[in-house]
């Protein structure tokens, strides 16, 4: 059995990835931006999998180690 997950829309995933739903379609429109898919002819939908996934591969930074962030050494 699949689980069903209701879509975000604009609004939503603008909030959820922090940033405006302007410029989350500016994204999309240069191909930037989370995977995205059109349910409708004007519909824009995205799956909180793929926002995930998309702020996932920009992370950047310390790691984590034992619940901290720690600096990585820069040698």
């Amino acid at each position: 059995m699949t689980d069903i997950v209701t879509p975000y829309n604009e609004r939503q995933a603008a909030k959820y990835v922090g940033t405006s739903e302007t410029t989350l379609r500016i994204w999309r429109y240069e191909g930037k931006g989370p995977r995205w898919y059109r349910p409708g002819t004007k519909l824009v939908r995205y799956r909180k999998a793929d926002l995930d996934e998309w702020i996932d591969a920009r992370l950047m930074g310390g790691y984590c180690e034992g619940g901290s962030m720690i600096a990585r050494d820069s040698k």
